[in-house]
């Protein structure tokens, strides 16, 4: 219940707060990764994570178009890091895979609100699929918090 209590605010403070982009973009990435996923889960995983990255980023710049929020097209440069508020500190995690070779890896690093290095953590998880090793690293991430 706790869990779930503290997902549905990570959820509620990300959907408002920052400018329009932010907001907007947050709202699609949660929806592309989890529809991404079920296509996976459910056999239809013709759709590449990059393909998934590259459409986000389409589905919002035409988002905000559409509500003439944007005169140029939407850019990984928007994407920025600001400080958080006194007292915050921040988790930054990323999972990767290699199926080749059958290996995945987590791993993370905390900073607070000065940008300064608090901890990391580094996982070795096998063989799974990219979001597995992206969810994994969020796990690690909030255990080690």
């Amino acid at each position: 219940m706790a869990k779930s209590l503290v997902v549905s605010c990570w959820l509620v403070t990300n959907l408002q707060q920052g400018d329009r982009y932010r907001k907007t973009l947050f709202g699609v990435t949660c929806w592309s990764l989890w529809f991404w996923r079920n296509n996976c889960m459910f056999g239809d995983t013709s759709a590449s994570w990059h393909e998934t990255i590259r459409s986000i980023y389409y589905k919002v710049d035409e988002i905000l178009r559409s509500y003439g929020l944007l005169k140029q097209s939407a850019s990984r440069d928007q994407c920025k890091w600001e400080p958080l508020d006194d007292g915050w500190m921040k988790l930054n995690c990323d999972g990767a895979v290699r199926p080749e070779e059958g290996k995945a890896t987590a791993a993370g690093v905390c900073p607070d609100t000065k940008g300064d290095f608090h901890w990391d953590f580094q996982s070795k998880l096998g063989c799974c699929t990219p979001i597995t090793a992206e969810l994994w690293g969020v796990k690690h991430g909030l255990h080690q918090a």
